[in-house]
C-alpha cells in the first residue's frame, strides 16, 4: 500500500478524504509518515474535505426534510432524492481519480499503437 501511495499520492489522499473509513487523525498522520509532499497534501485535503463537507451537510438537510415531513429515519430514507443525490455525488467525486487514470492509460495505449503502425 505504501508503494501505491507514493506513486498516486493525490488519488489515495482523495479517496481517504472522501470516504470516511479511517479515523481523521490517521488520514492526517499517514501521508506525513510516508513522505507525501506538502502541496499534494494541501490540494488533496482541500479537494477531499470541502466537497465531502457539502455532501454531509446536504445529507443532513435531506434527513431533516424527511423528518419534517413526518417520516422516520430508516434505511428507506436513503432512497429519498434529498439524501440519495448527495451520496451519489460523493461517490462520483471519489471515482474521478480512477476515471482520470483510466482515460490517461487508454490514451497512452492508443498513441503507442499508432506509433507501432507507422514504424
Amino acid at each position: 500500500m505504501e508503494a501505491g501511495f507514493r506513486r498516486n499520492a493525490l488519488s489515495y489522499l482523495l479517496v481517504l478524504r472522501l470516504v470516511p473509513i479511517f479515523p481523521f487523525w490517521l488520514v492526517n498522520l499517514a501521508p506525513a509518515l510516508i513522505g507525501v509532499p506538502l502541496p499534494i497534501f494541501i490540494v488533496g485535503t482541500l479537494l477531499g474535505i470541502v466537497p465531502g463537507s457539502v455532501v454531509y451537510a446536504s445529507v443532513g438537510n435531506g434527513l431533516n426534510a424527511v423528518i419534517a415531513a413526518g417520516g422516520t429515519p430508516d434505511l428507506g430514507v436513503l432512497f429519498h432524492l434529498e439524501v440519495l443525490a448527495p451520496l451519489l455525488g460523493l461517490a462520483a467525486l471519489a471515482l474521478v481519480p480512477v476515471v482520470y487514470r483510466w482515460l490517461k492509460h487508454r490514451k497512452s495505449g492508443r498513441s503507442g499503437e499508432n506509433g507501432d503502425e507507422a514504424a
